[in-house]
């Protein structure tokens, strides 16, 4: 707990804006957590996203992704 200093907030509906944002900031913000969508915009404080899905499916993927390479990295450091 407490791994996180503050959260960002969502702010307002911009679409335009968010999607982009969402999907290129998919990350692991703490060790073994890995946020994406619409979780990612309360965390950083990006615009929401609304009512279209392409970006929260995209998001996902690349949050699948992410969860690869963190179990690659971890697989690596446990063999240490």
């Amino acid at each position: 707990m407490q791994r996180i200093e503050k959260l960002g907030g969502m702010r307002g509906l911009d679409m335009n804006s968010a999607e982009d944002a969402i999907v290129k900031n998919t990350r692991e913000i703490v060790p073994g957590l890995i946020v994406g969508g619409m979780e990612l915009s309360e965390v950083d404080g990006a615009n929401r996203m609304g009512p279209t899905f392409g970006a929260m499916a995209l998001s996902g993927l690349k949050a699948a992704e992410e969860a690869l390479k963190v179990f690659d990295v971890r697989a690596k450091q446990n063999a240490l």
